[in-house]
């Protein structure tokens, strides 16, 4: 009998996890080590799509192809990066020039697809894309591990595996078919469109700032943070803030509003009597602050009194991450949430354009529904959104 679909929806999470990720971690592993400053573009890729509020809009798998794209391109005049501030501006265009409505993204760094494969991922693209360019996965990413296959391996894999038509399915045509893993569901279209907007607007700051001279330190405007920074007009552009408690904030230096890019140097004296300079960045402070965690939740450690040392750290707690997660499970319909990860000062919100579109009415869809019109609303059975409900119940989460 064929299996249910929370069969199937547990198998293919168990392959994803299991199965599928270790082979994306084999390849990315493979890059990283060809390309040493690949890990430090993914890492600055993170930091920037976390600075402009896309932290789990954007999976992490995703940035990885991305950057594998970028130091593996045979198509591109260029060679690979040798830095990460040139592999993270490559990045940036890539993301923002690529036509992910009209072609596939193929990373293939250890030549495991034929040109066989090339042909029949672009056929499945244009099936799930359709003739409108308006359907299937948003960023079609695929990767070597993106093979599918739906029926039991036989031993024979040009044995007819179906024969209801005239045209015979075998098991060499089921094996290869192909379907993005990591961008299946995300990002969404909009999100796409942001995180590809922002990309072109950074990438032509951070080349303007190559062939001018830089600004002062001082300017916030004109230094190179800048592209990490949202600025307070940007954040005029969502529907609503929803303001963080300070008291649950561990990492202000990633701020997305007031961030801070400096490298400071501590002289440390040895036993020898010898000064060696202790030289801390951005991201060794950042960890530094995560292992403390908040200031209101950190155990006082006193001398004369033993600690137990199971009560040192609280584990599973992350109430910005929770709180979010609801929001997004119980209002994902309504509207988007945004946020930044490293720094969570404010959760954006910003309702879907078809949430308060005027439809008929249903009891499956009356929740948070009222009439258009308050007077004879009888008469009309065309109902809208309730911006203040939804508002109200968020709160309860909050």
């Amino acid at each position: 009998h064929e299996p249910s679909s929370d069969a199937v929806a547990l198998f293919q999470t168990l392959m994803k996890r299991h199965v599928i990720a270790a082979s994306h971690h084999s390849t990315i592993h493979a890059v990283h080590t060809a390309h040493p400053s690949a890990g430090h573009t993914v890492r600055l890729m993170q930091k920037w799509l976390a600075s402009h509020l896309l932290s789990d809009l954007i999976p992490l798998e995703a940035v990885e192809l991305l950057v594998a794209k970028v130091y593996n391109d045979e198509e591109s005049p260029l060679s690979a990066p040798a830095t990460a501030t040139a592999g993270f501006l490559r990045a940036l265009y890539l993301l923002a020039t690529f036509q992910w409505e009209k072609n596939p993204l193929i990373v293939d760094p250890q030549g495991h697809i034929s040109d066989d494969d090339y042909a029949d991922i672009i056929e499945r693209f244009n099936q799930e894309r359709g003739p409108d360019f308006d359907k299937g996965p948003a960023m079609f990413i695929v990767s070597p591990t993106d093979r599918q296959f739906d029926e039991q391996e036989d031993e024979d894999e040009n044995v007819p595996l179906k024969n209801t038509s005239k045209n015979k399915t075998t098991k060499a045509e089921i094996f290869n078919t192909w379907s993005p893993t990591f961008t299946k569901e995300l990002p969404e279209r909009v999100v796409l469109f942001r995180a590809a907007a922002l990309a072109q607007r950074s990438f032509d700051f951070l080349m303007k700032k190559c062939l001018i001279q830089q600004a002062p330190q001082n300017s916030d405007s004109g230094h190179w943070s800048a592209v990490f920074q949202e600025t307070p007009n940007s954040l005029k552009s969502y529907s609503a803030l929803l303001r963080v408690d300070p008291d649950f904030l561990v990492d202000k230096e990633s701020s997305s509003s007031n961030g801070v890019f400096k490298i400071t140097a501590t002289q440390l004296t040895q036993e020898n009597g010898s000064i060696n300079n202790k030289v801390e960045t951005t991201y060794s402070r950042s960890a530094k602050q995560r292992y403390q965690g908040p200031k209101a939740l950190r155990i006082k450690m006193y001398r004369n009194l033993s600690n137990d040392a199971d009560k040192k750290i609280l584990y599973g707690w992350t109430p910005i991450e929770t709180t979010l997660n609801i929001l997004r499970h119980k209002f994902g319909a309504h509207a988007l949430f945004f946020y930044n990860k490293l720094c969570p000062e404010l959760i954006a919100v910003l309702w879907r354009p078809t949430s308060f579109k005027n439809h008929h009415f249903s009891a499956l869809t009356s929740e948070y529904a009222r009439p258009v019109v308050d007077h004879d609303w009888q008469k009309d059975t065309l109902v809208t959104e309730n911006m203040l409900d939804l508002m109200r119940e968020m709160g309860q989460y909050l």
